[in-house]
Order: C-alpha cells, then structure tokens, then sequence
C-alpha cells in the first residue's frame, strides 16, 4: 500500500511516484546500512527502472562495509564521501526507518521528496511516499513486481538476476515461514527469463570461504539453551572473527543453525562487529522476535529479525534472554 504523508494521509495509484521522478533532475537511491543482498540487488532495479522508463540518470549509495560475496552486484555504487550534498528526490529501500540508513539518513529530512519501498512490518512509514508490503519476501520482490504489472517492457536478464539475488538471500533459500505464493510467481517468471538460478543459489549458498567454515566452528561450540532449551544464542566475537580472518559477511545464516535444533523455538546470534559494538540477530519457527527486536530500537519480520547494541552485553544479554522467554510463554 502507498500512502503519501503531509497534513493529511490518503492512498494513491503508482501515478504520484512517478510524478515524483518526472519532477526531480538529481535522484539518489539508497537502503539500510551495512547492506545485503535484497538492499544492494533493489537499488540496482530501481536504477534500471529510472533509467530504462524514464530516461533519469541516478546516483546510488549505502553506509557501511559490502561483503565479499556481495561486490559483484555493487558495480556503480559510490561511498559517501562521494554523493551530493542534497537530492531532489531520495528513494530509500529495505530500511525499516531512517537510522537504519546511517550516515544518507542525515539528507532525507532536506529533499524534496522522499520515497520508501520496504517489506519490513516494523517500518515507521518515514518517507512522503511510502510503499510498504509485509507480505513481500523482500523488497526485490516488490520493486520487481511493480515492473511486472506496469513496465514489463523493460525487464530483461540482468533485472531478474538482480531481483533473484535479493528474494533468495532474504528467504534463506526460499526456506522462510513468510513466503507466499506470489513470492513464488515472480520467482517463475525470474526463471522464464532465462536465467540459471542454481548458479545464483549455488553462488550464496555453497560457496563459503575458509575462514567462514572455521568461524561456523567457533560459533557452533558457543551455543548455550535457555527457557528449557527453546532458546539457542550463538556468540561470534570480534576475537573468534580476527583469528579466523572473517568478517562480518561470514557470519550471515549462522543464526540458521542453531533454529534446526528441534527443541529450539527462538535462535539469536550475538555478534561482535567491534569492542563494545553487537547486532544481535533473532530467528524463530512459531514466536514474533520482531517484536522483541523492536523493544531493542531494532525490527524486522514475524520470524526474522535484528537489532544493533552498543555498551556491555552483560547489560542487555539478561533482559534479551527475558524478553524472549515471556514471548515464547504467550504462544503457550
């Protein structure tokens, strides 16, 4: 649903974001910081589109470090020290809210126009535009299905590689609980394109780096149960990363492993990006964590949720384990 947001709320058709790229000469896209997959793989759609329907040139940015596994989809993406110091129009994708942006966040409340594309259900509806479906897999599911419904024309190969990439790695290879089937159409016309999916799923999927398999070790004999062994936490620290040479990108899917435990309803992985510093990951098979990464300034899905801590853990690790508990006895 589109909801535009000045005095007074009230839905409109796709026309108004339209309006909005017709009217702006300087467009920067951009999504959360430190991103993914369906953060990096959107932006570079939605430039497409710009490009392709409209004829506009843009610029595309994101705070934070890139994976390794995610550079060969950032082609034209610049740092921040790099982008204007103001956009006609800012087009902010698979952010939750504007802190989720990072340092890009600081120009949104000066442009002219602001647009928000997200599929997260904790989303603060930020933007003078925003299109927020949480029954999307991911936000390439919604940007592509908007050009499926109104510029089909344009789509082409590289587009569905892209929109694949994101719906693919948002669903922990089409294994989450919040896929419907309309995920699964734009996945089939993704593949009537003409494009190898296994080599893109076989790319994320099978294709860890040394220092990943021995940083999964590590993380595998952190695990400790809670709440009658409902609850799986996983602790990665910035020493376990060091020595074995990982980064925060080796981490990604880690928390997966603890929820396969079938005693364990809600897994979190603890994870040390530097001293002092956590983002802290919740996964479940039956119980809201986004709630619970919410209470923690965080969001997220039903099942699939995060949140970012700075301070001692021990402060925060208590009322996590907590919080968690008194969520899993509401589902009793």
């Amino acid at each position: 649903m589109w909801i535009f947001v000045e005095k007074e709320s009230y839905k409109f058709e796709i026309n108004l974001f339209e309006k909005f790229i017709n009217e702006s000469q300087s467009i920067l896209v951009t999504a959360h910081s430190f991103p993914d997959a369906d953060a990096i793989c959107s932006a570079q759609i939605m430039k497409s589109i710009l490009k392709k329907r409209f004829g506009k040139d843009c610029d595309v940015a994101m705070d934070g470090e890139i994976g390794r596994l995610l550079k060969p989809f950032c082609k034209d993406i610049l740092e921040i020290k790099d982008i204007k110091s103001g956009y006609d129009l800012i087009i902010c994708l698979d952010s939750a809210s504007v802190d989720r942006v990072g340092k890009v966040g600081e120009l949104i409340g000066a442009s002219k126009r602001t647009v928000n594309i997200d599929h997260h259900a904790t989303n603060e509806r930020f933007a003078m535009l925003n299109y927020v479906d949480e029954t999307a897999s991911s936000t390439c599911e919604i940007i592509y299905s908007m050009c499926l419904e109104h510029y089909p024309d344009i789509i082409n190969p590289q587009m569905a590689r892209f929109a694949y990439a994101g719906i693919i790695t948002d669903t922990n290879g089409l294994m989450a609980n919040n896929i419907q089937s309309k995920t699964y159409q734009v996945v089939a016309d993704i593949v009537n394109q003409g494009l190898n999916v296994d080599i893109i799923k076989n790319y994320f999927f099978k294709s860890y780096s040394k220092a990943k398999l021995q940083l999964f070790g590590k993380a595998l004999n952190s695990i400790n149960f809670y709440a009658n062994n409902k609850i799986a936490v996983i602790s990665i620290s910035k020493e376990d990363m060091d020595e074995c040479e990982a980064n925060f990108d080796d981490t990604l899917g880690m928390v997966d492993y603890a929820l396969n435990c079938y005693l364990v309803d809600i897994a979190v992985a603890i994870i040390e990006q530097e001293s002092g510093k956590f983002y802290i990951s919740l996964r479940s098979k039956h119980t809201n964590v986004a709630d619970i990464a919410q209470s923690f300034g965080g969001g997220g899905h039903s099942n699939v949720a995060a949140f970012q801590y700075a301070g001692k853990l021990s402060d925060v690790f208590d009322n996590l384990i907590n919080s968690s508990a008194l969520k899993l006895a509401e589902k009793a």
